[in-house]
């Protein structure tokens, strides 16, 4: 919703939003709302964090499923440090794959990261276009029930 221009950011704690190419990623919402003194809200974006690795999307969809996502397994003894100093070398997976010491770096059987980076690329996300998106009302007493009830947010907090 957020690249098609029907959203203004991702609220989630999952980075993936980022390598699913939304330009604003809202970190730490439900926290800050339960306890305003613990943590502040981040918003990161992704214009920024490209242009501070010097990574095309492509690059850095493979930055990401190099780092580990929630899709794909890992490369032994490749984390973040390490996926960083590889594509910063070799600029995509197929290239490190080509390099790669697979002695020191096993990749697992059947790693299937161009199906991965390609789920990144163009996910399934349905028709946007038939989204009623139009302003309605609240519903105070279903928002309260989730908030306060489903969400443990103290009541007053919630009633403010």
């Amino acid at each position: 919703m957020v690249k098609a221009g029907l959203a203004d950011a991702v609220a989630t704690e999952d980075f993936d939003s980022l390598a699913f190419g939304a330009p604003k990623t809202i970190r730490f919402l439900h926290q800050a709302a339960a306890a305003p003194n613990v943590r502040a809200i981040q918003e990161v974006d992704l214009a920024a964090v490209l242009s501070s690795l010097s990574f095309n999307m492509l690059e850095f969809v493979d930055l990401c499923i190099l780092c580990g996502c929630d899709y794909l397994g890992t490369i032994q003894r490749v984390g973040v440090q390490t996926a960083h100093k590889l594509m910063n070398e070799h600029r995509s997976i197929e290239a490190i794959l080509g390099k790669l010491d697979r002695v020191k770096h096993p990749v697992p059987d059947s790693w299937d990261f161009a199906s991965v980076r390609r789920w990144f690329q163009e996910p399934n996300v349905g028709d946007l276009g038939s989204l009623d998106l139009s302003f309605k009302p609240p519903q105070v007493q279903l928002l309260r029930d989730l908030l306060a009830t489903k969400h443990g947010l103290p009541g007053t907090f919630v009633d403010e």
